[in-house]
């Protein structure tokens, strides 16, 4: 799902008619006045925060690794530039290893490790493709989540509610685990 896409769901979904209206989604913008120009970036702005708020507390991206530890450690900045978490720290055979971070490194009595971790989402442009963490997020469920920053922004804050709970709906639809329920035998009494 491509940026523009979540834009003008957010702009139909706050009927911002007048960008809908404008030439911005064939072209760039380039007939756009600062209102709009602004508005847009706000919308982008608001799809940044979403997709990061979603990455680290709903739905995370994760990454694994495999690093060659000289002396044991390894900076921190070395294993992603975008990571905020690690997961695991397993060995070669696949067990799990214990693990310091310290001064900005990776401490661990191993020479080779596979490193299981967290990173942010990388920023989107307005030509970019928004993160669809694993197919699992509609450009639908993102476009609530911008539609409830951006009403903050601008200090709606009964729309904001109104989106906000939409999106939290949907959020917790994904993470619920779906399949076969079953029941326990149970006896007459």
């Amino acid at each position: 799902m491509t940026a523009k896409e979540i834009i003008k769901d957010v702009c139909i979904y706050l009927g911002k008619e007048e960008i809908l209206n404008s030439s911005f989604f064939e072209t760039d913008g380039q007939d756009l006045t600062k209102n709009e120009t602004k508005d847009i970036n706000n919308i982008l702005d608001c799809l940044n925060f979403v997709t990061e708020e979603i990455a680290t507390e709903y739905l995370p991206i994760l990454k694994t690794k495999e690093l060659y530890l000289s002396d044991g450690t390894i900076p921190i900045n070395q294993i992603d530039e975008n990571l905020f978490e690690i997961v695991s720290v397993k060995s070669k055979l696949g067990k799990t290893l214990r693990y310091a971070i310290t001064n900005s490194k990776l401490v661990c009595l191993a020479s080779r490790v596979e490193v299981t971790y967290k990173v942010y989402p990388t920023l989107i442009t307005l030509n970019g493709q928004a993160e669809n963490f694993g197919g699992k997020l509609s450009a639908r469920v993102l476009a609530y989540g911008v539609a409830s920053e951006y009403c903050f922004l601008e200090m709606l804050y009964d729309d904001a509610t109104l989106w906000e709970n939409r999106f939290k709906n949907a959020l917790f639809s994904l993470q619920r685990k779906k399949g076969e329920i079953k029941l326990k035998k149970r006896g007459w009494f």
